[in-house]
């Protein structure tokens, strides 16, 4: 559903990424530090423009106090049980309604240039795979292995074998047209 036209909005304007890794929420230990920082950068991950507005600030006051390690903990687990709801959803939709939107279960391959970053990443990992999402972790020549295109000068990857990746404006128009013709 959109606000305005048919895939217009969020439904638009996506990655495309049906991916039960990405299951660790924002709001976690020391991201406050980071969002504070973000928060001023509007090409961040959290940037919010400023502006005095009472809801934003509570808000704001409710994801600092969600900013712990067990309310992340708990996330985590519902949060990868929807996601892999939804990819064996996006599965059966894709198949039963023969929708043409370039849906492939591929898997997803994420770099890391850093070690620091790496090590962050096999903890986020590590974290999701004791909730049923499988990970492979991959030394540089691993990655090379798997990707020879990939510049050599990382520290290491991580491939998750089960995520997926479609076109959203061919899956959204594509579902459009099918409910138009139900009626």
């Amino acid at each position: 559903l959109e606000r305005d036209e048919i895939c217009s909005g969020c439904s638009y304007g996506n990655a495309g990424w049906v991916v039960p890794s990405h299951s660790v929420p924002l709001a976690g230990p020391g991201v406050i530090r980071k969002a504070l920082r973000w928060m001023l950068d509007p090409e961040s991950p959290f940037y919010i423009k400023p502006r005095f507005d009472l809801d934003l600030f509570r808000w704001l006051w409710r994801f600092r106090a969600a900013a712990n390690e067990r309310t992340m903990r708990e996330n985590v687990s519902f949060l990868s049980d929807l996601t892999r709801a939804s990819l064996a959803l996006y599965d059966g939709l894709v198949a039963e309604e023969g929708l043409e939107c370039s849906y492939d279960r591929n898997g997803l391959l994420v770099l890391f240039k850093t070690a620091q970053g790496y090590r962050e990443g096999l903890e986020e990992a590590q974290l999701v795979e004791q909730h049923g999402v499988h990970m492979r972790e991959l030394t540089p020549e691993g990655v090379l292995d798997m990707e020879p295109n990939v510049r050599p000068d990382i520290s290491g990857g991580i491939f998750y074998r089960d995520e997926a990746h479609l076109n959203p404006w061919e899956f959204v128009t594509g579902l459009a047209e099918r409910f138009q013709q139900k009626g």
